[in-house]
């Protein structure tokens, strides 16, 4: 196989190719050297140009006019994105990517003297310089490798930056002075082989070198409103596959109590940053070239005002795979909790989405709805500007806070009355501006109760309103132990297998999994279900409850033994670490031997963002654990809430926690 190479035409650059070339054996090699625009133009300073191609214009042409087959590049060198018709057929391993400092005498930085030139070709390196050793003067330098060492030792300059990967290639490492502690491209160090698109030969040649293989990929991924019903399955699919989740604000932070990927909290709400941007992409990279599979989740739409197309960027110009899975952006969300047509036929044919961050560069689009963005702190200011540019004052607005979410509340008003400033506009609010919108009828026709669940089932009050889930509980299941190999040992010898939740279901199975075991080693147990959702859990598992309380509490479970007389005295219970011993110390009254171990802890979920339960007509309370978890949160349920309690167990919780006097009214 014969493989015409296309390379600068420089010592380095034809090292480059050669240690490339070196690596992959049975080619017959053509080495083209080729003269760049950037090589042919020593007189523009590297902190002047403007060209993303400034080195690899003349290569790349050389492959498209079918003059050389491949180029290779400093990957730092290739531009964002690659001419049409090119791909990266092979990202090498990074030889070094730090930088060093030359020296005539091999001073170190802290040592050359005030006033000493250093040369930098970067305006990052020069800018990092500066701020290590301000008292320097910090020229610009060009020329190959050779030609920038000659200034040094000449005496035109006192110490020079460079790449440390250049030094190395062309075995001059002996002028290193030492490491500079500054930041560097993260493709420094690394080679790019570019063919042409489609090249199978290429990528199939170059693929042992192509260290991508090795890299993660990036999901961009809209959480869309805050409401993790209306996440997509793709969405959900990358979550469910994710190692690890950078994740925004204005998401349910809830719904990622139970994933298993590690949690990155990232969020920017106003004047207050978790990370500057520059720092999230940055980590999200770390982790795609660690290997990992990573989710970067979104508020509403990754490219709709949230930063998605300078992350990809970010991304892509360094050869990280992503894919971006778009979620329904808050404007979407606001219309349909609140009927506004933002399109309607014959009335509105046109709509703009707009942000208001900047009042003093506030867009005007002529179009038949607006809706702002980020224009809470702005909204009289909007609302003036909008009216000095024609529109009419009583245009309706309405205005839409935490769109999507459980904390949802509208305004509807005009631009005049919005213009007074006699409004309070909480943030994150959108601005709906339009004359064909009807103030009356941006409502849904009749008002649903808002229901706030805090158990982690919400299908028993689907039916009574707008379920709002905020589970108060965090499932956590234990690791297997020697208690858990005690029971295993005698099996057995158990007549009565108890489960009293879906959770004990869930967990028992698992940890007998991990230990490789199965339900057959309770072969002479009967199985009891607390209920039918219990029941329903273990059908799903492929095992049928022989006996199933009606009533799904622990009294239920001791009138089952009382009322039918169960016989065998052997009881086994798997629960939850707050699971009271009422149950099991009344079986040991009435005889049988009750063993019991706990398989899943039920604990208060981190980070827990508070509803606001003026909004809330109705809270459903499905154990104590989750009463008890409310008190510490929210302290108190106002008079105009009514309450659902789960089983008398959960009622009295309420009771003894204070949430509730004895006359009030509990279901």
């Amino acid at each position: 196989m014969k493989i015409r190479v296309v390379a600068r035409n420089s010592r380095l650059s034809l090292a480059q190719a050669q240690e490339v070339m070196a690596k992959i054996k049975g080619v017959d090699w053509k080495l083209i050297p080729l003269a760049s625009y950037g090589d042919k133009h020593l007189e523009i300073p590297l902190t002047e140009n403007t060209m993303p191609d400034f080195f690899t214009k003349e290569l790349d042409e050389a492959i498209l006019n079918d003059e050389a087959d491949i180029a290779i590049h400093s990957a730092k060198d290739v531009p964002y994105p690659l001419p049409q018709g090119l791909e990266l057929v092979a990202l090498t391993e990074c030889l070094a990517n730090a930088d060093v400092l030359v020296s005539r005498r091999k001073e170190k930085l802290s040592q050359l003297k005030p006033g000493a030139k250093i040369a930098c070709s970067s305006p990052s390196r020069q800018e990092q310089i500066r701020q290590l050793r301000p008292d320097l003067e910090i020229v610009d330098i060009r020329g190959t490798i050779d030609q920038r060492l000659a200034r040094v030792f000449n005496g035109e300059i006192d110490a020079l930056v460079v790449a440390e990967c250049a030094l190395k290639r062309l075995e001059l490492e002996e002028f290193i002075a030492e490491t500079l502690p500054i930041k560097t491209h993260p493709l420094q160090g690394h080679l790019a082989v570019v063919a042409r698109v489609g090249n199978a030969q290429m990528k199939s040649l170059f693929y042992p070198l192509d260290i991508r293989k090795n890299y993660g990929k990036v999901y961009l991924v809209g959480f869309g409103p805050g409401n993790p019903d209306l996440l997509t399955l793709r969405a959900l699919q990358a979550i469910d596959e994710a190692d690890i989740i950078f994740y925004d604000d204005l998401l349910d932070a809830s719904f990622l109590l139970n994933v298993e990927a590690e949690l990155v909290y990232v969020g920017k709400r106003r004047d207050k940053h978790a990370f500057e941007q520059d720092e999230i992409n940055e980590m999200i990279y770390r982790a795609a070239i660690a290997g990992k599979q990573v989710v970067r989740l979104k508020g509403g739409d990754p490219m709709i005002f949230g930063r998605g197309g300078e992350e990809y960027d970010f991304l892509a110009s360094k050869f990280v795979q992503v894919e971006i899975i778009p979620g329904i952006t808050s404007a979407l969300a606001a219309a349909a909790t609140q009927a506004i047509p933002l399109t309607r036929r014959e009335l509105a044919r046109s709509v703009s989405f707009c942000t208001a961050h900047d009042p003093n560069h506030l867009p005007i689009p002529n179009t038949d709805t607006i809706v702002y963005y980020m224009g809470a702190h702005n909204a009289p200011i909007i609302a003036q500007k909008l009216i000095e540019s024609g529109k009419k004052t009583d245009t309706t607005v309405i205005i839409v806070e935490s769109a999507g979410s459980e904390n949802e509340r509208s305004i509807n008003t005009t631009l005049q009355n919005l213009a007074s400033g006699s409004l309070t506009v909480n943030s994150p609010a959108l601005i709906i501006v339009g004359e064909h919108i009807n103030p009356t009828n941006n409502a849904t026709p009749s008002k649903q109760n808002k229901i706030l669940v805090t158990s982690s089932s919400t299908k028993p009050y689907e039916h009574l309103g707008k379920v709002i889930h905020k589970p108060l509980i965090q499932i956590k299941e234990v690791d297997p132990n020697e208690q858990l190999l005690q029971i295993i040992h005698k099996a057995d010898q158990y007549n009565w297998l108890i489960f009293t939740s879906r959770w004990s279901v869930v967990h028992f199975l698992s940890l007998l999994n991990k230990v490789k075991k199965d339900i057959r080693i309770f072969a002479k147990a009967q199985i009891i279900a607390i209920g039918k959702n219990t029941a329903s859990v273990l059908e799903k598992y492929h095992l049928h409850a022989d006996w199933i309380a009606s009533d799904e509490s622990s009294s239920g479970i001791i009138d089952l033994f009382m009322n039918h007389s169960l016989v065998g005295k052997n009881v086994f219970i798997p629960h939850s670490n707050l699971s009271p011993n009422t149950m099991p110390n009344l079986l040991r009254k009435m005889g049988y031997q009750v063993d019991t171990l706990v398989v899943y802890e039920n604990v208060l979920p981190e980070n827990v963002q508070p509803v606001d339960l003026s909004e809330i007509d109705i809270i459903a309370f499905g154990s104590p654990s989750g009463v008890k978890n409310f008190k510490k949160i929210y302290k108190s349920i106002p008079a105009h809430i009514q309450v659902i309690a789960k089983g008398d167990v959960t009622k009295n919780a309420l009771y003894e926690q204070g949430l509730l006097p004895f006359d009030d009214w509990v279901i």
